[in-house]
């Protein structure tokens, strides 16, 4: 079979699975290591994912996620070192036997119990490079060769901004509240389609080009980016003042390796984000 329809199968597949991934790490917020470590995860996608089942590795012992099912943007929490156990109350669940360490861990999460790399789903590191999963991080592509993220203070959290992979993709949070939600591009994304942008682009998956569309309902500033995995900039498709109205936008990735990229809208201080497939 061509490469490019390995790549249309495997980028539908993920999508109708969910877009899952880690939102928050919350590992030593006090110092104390009892009952006060968690971890938010969040599903990005369009359809609502159980998490039955899946498997939460961190640093080492391995939880096997009860049955939660979260709509779209919605955050499961992970409460590790606790106290004592507890079944899930809505969407969050409690496990004794996980401490998440002081300075340096990792988490990796699989949407069923075999650690391979076709089931790796998110991968996170911090501290130190050099954790047990990170050569198959690296092969599924969602982590870089030799990075990680810095220890941060005490009490605070490493939050997901919303776009990219690596500690480039990661902020530090000094005020983590667990199960608040996320204030990273997915959620300027909801905000985006609220104000009835409608970013999307056709056809999708495309090769080599494509036409970029979306909707203003007043004159306002515009910018359209396209960014690659990382969150890096790889072309500016619009910038500047523009309409009310219908527009679209050609993009043409000639020169770019296939693979999934984000188109990123920004119009006044909203935000719409969508994923394309360049097939080749």
């Amino acid at each position: 079979m061509k490469r490019w329809m390995w790549l249309i199968l495997l980028w539908q597949a993920a999508e109708a699975q969910g877009a899952l991934r880690f939102n928050e790490v919350c590992y030593d917020p006090d110092g104390t290591d009892a009952d006060k470590e968690w971890i938010e995860v969040m599903n990005t996608g369009q359809d609502p994912v159980d998490l039955e089942g899946w498997l939460l590795d961190c640093n080492g012992p391995n939880l096997s996620l009860p049955a939660i099912s979260l709509g779209p943007g919605q955050v499961a929490v992970i409460h590790c070192n606790a106290t004592e156990a507890q079944l899930p109350m809505g969407n969050e669940c409690w496990f004794m036997a996980a401490s998440l360490n002081n300075t340096h861990g990792f988490l990796g999460l699989w949407r069923s119990g075999s650690q391979t790399v076709g089931e790796l789903v998110d991968y996170v590191e911090y501290g130190a490079t050099g954790h047990s999963w990170e050569g198959m991080a690296i092969e599924a592509g969602i982590w870089p060769l030799g990075a990680y993220l810095p220890d941060v203070e005490q009490g605070h959290s490493l939050r997901h901004r919303g776009l990219g992979v690596g500690p480039a993709a990661w902020q530090d949070d000094a005020e983590p509240e667990p199960g608040q939600g996320s204030t990273t591009v997915e959620a300027g994304e909801s905000q985006g389609r609220v104000s009835g942008f409608g970013l999307q682009a056709w056809p999708n998956p495309f090769n080599p080009s494509t036409s970029v569309s979306f909707q203003l309902s007043q004159t306002d500033r515009v910018r359209l980016d396209v960014l690659d995995l990382m969150g890096r900039q790889v072309k500016v498709l619009a910038s500047g003042m523009m309409g009310p109205g219908a527009h679209a936008v050609p993009l043409g990735l000639e020169h770019q390796p296939a693979g999934p990229y984000f188109l990123r809208l920004e119009v006044g201080g909203a935000r719409e984000v969508r994923k394309v497939l360049l097939v080749k």
